[in-house]
């Protein structure tokens, strides 16, 4: 009888350690697979970068917007002319690299806080190398104390910067078109005294891919909206038209169900009242894909991670993608609401040149406002930053754009409309 419970028990031992190896080696093969989604760039970190005074002077940036038609480019009638800009082709857009100017090494100033960029850049085809950078925001992941909070910062593109090799000083969307990843990282870090060492580029065709896999997202659009968000899907319609189906415009106010390229083009948003407010529909956005997620059943779950690091490129190894992802999975908290966030420039401490559309910041009450956000530092002594008479209009707070008040209506009274009205053909697709 001994023999035989003994026998037992060894028979039990045995299966529970081939379940064990069974689950482990079913979780290793799913997180290899999908960080093996992920592109990988190699960028050097180096202790010292020097880029002499105005090396960098001759290099002209892309246009800002969409050049008019030229005849060049066969586009469908009733779209949004682009001009001689190429199609997106496939793949995912590379991060641009210049080989001269690397990462400068920067110690981490809290080993229990860590900041890495994420940023999207205003590409018009996979093969585009040096593009403004659209979206900018720094993800702080904040381990101290034995919990896990995360905190979004997102920075202006207007913000005006001193940009290494260029004379006069610049918008923050520059440094990437004139010295790749290196220059924008090493700008933002010296600008702001930060310790930024990894990114994460996300494209256009990737982002709207993700929320696509999530089922979609819930965005409140606001009247005066409707005819930038239907201009933009217009435009990314014919960007995308070799590749995906196109999206249909919205012409209605209210709680939609948007899909991916509806919900990018709702974060591009700009021109209607300032880049404070885009960037509250960009982490709204993030938000509520976010949200979605965390609702999504297990294999949507899984198919929008799948998508996530198929649009990524990173020169994040795999060790710290897994150690991060889990730090961000853990740390997010149940009420997005509640979710830290912050922007640069904050009110009253910038103001707003009107000859070159700069936002020029109070620099050192900035950096420590900023630095009280990510590190939670003490305030200084003194910091009663001097506010222009040309500040430009706020809105309201950090947080995500209201979905019932209209703030920061638009200097212009004039409502765009798309080049393809939508009240005209509302059934229709706007590239038939």
């Amino acid at each position: 009888m001994k023999r035989i419970k003994s026998k037992n028990l060894r028979r039990t031992l045995v299966a529970f350690l081939c379940l064990v190896v069974v689950s482990v080696g079913t979780v290793t093969y799913f997180l290899v697979d999908l960080l093996g989604r992920a592109g990988h760039t190699d960028i050097d970190i180096v202790d010292q970068v020097t880029v002499p005074a105005g090396s960098l002077d001759d290099i002209t940036e892309p246009p800002e917007e969409p050049l008019p038609t030229d005849g060049s480019t066969d586009t469908t009638p009733g779209t949004t002319p682009i001009g001689s800009l190429k199609r997106w082709g496939t793949g995912r857009c590379p991060v641009y690299v210049v080989s001269s100017i690397p990462i400068q090494k920067v110690e981490q100033k809290d080993p229990d806080v860590e900041n890495i960029l994420v940023f999207g850049v205003d590409s018009r085809s996979a093969t585009t190398k040096a593009a403004r950078t659209d979206t900018m925001m720094i993800v702080t992941i904040d381990t101290r104390n034995g919990s896990k909070t995360i905190k979004l910062t997102s920075i202006l593109r207007d913000t005006q910067v001193v940009i290494a090799g260029r004379t006069l000083p610049n918008k923050l969307n520059t440094p990437y078109v004139f010295g790749g990843i290196g220059l924008m990282i090493n700008t933002i870090n010296h600008t702001f005294d930060l310790d930024i060492q990894k990114f994460i580029m996300i494209d256009l065709s990737s982002a709207e891919k993700v929320i696509d896999m999530t089922g979609g997202i819930h965005i409140v659009l606001l009247e005066k909206e409707i005819g930038w968000l239907n201009i933009n899907i217009d435009e990314t319609n014919v960007l995308f038209k070799n590749l995906t189906p196109v999206s249909q415009y919205i012409l209605t106010p209210g709680d939609h169900l948007m899909d991916g390229r509806q919900a990018v083009a709702y974060g591009r948003i700009r021109k209607i009242d300032s880049d404070f407010q885009r960037t509250n529909r960009q982490r709204y956005v993030a938000k509520q894909l976010l949200k979605a997620f965390l609702e999504a059943t297990v294999d949507k779950k899984y198919t929008a991670l799948q998508a996530a690091f198929e649009g990524v490129n990173t020169n994040m190894s795999y060790p710290d993608m897994f150690r991060i992802a889990s730090d961000t999975v853990s740390a997010m908290p149940s009420d997005l609401s509640s979710l830290q966030e912050y922007r640069v420039p904050a009110p009253g401490m910038y103001f707003d040149d009107k000859t070159t559309y700069n936002l020029v910041m109070d620099l050192p009450v900035q950096t420590a406002a900023l630095h009280r956000f990510i590190w939670n530092t003490l305030p200084p002594a003194t910091s009663t930053p001097e506010i222009s008479p040309e500040v430009s209009p706020e809105a309201s707070g950090t947080s995500a754009p209201s979905p019932t008040v209209d703030a920061s209506p638009s200097p212009t009274a004039v409502e765009p409309t798309p080049t393809s009205t939508p009240e005209a053909t509302p059934a229709a697709s706007p590239n038939p």
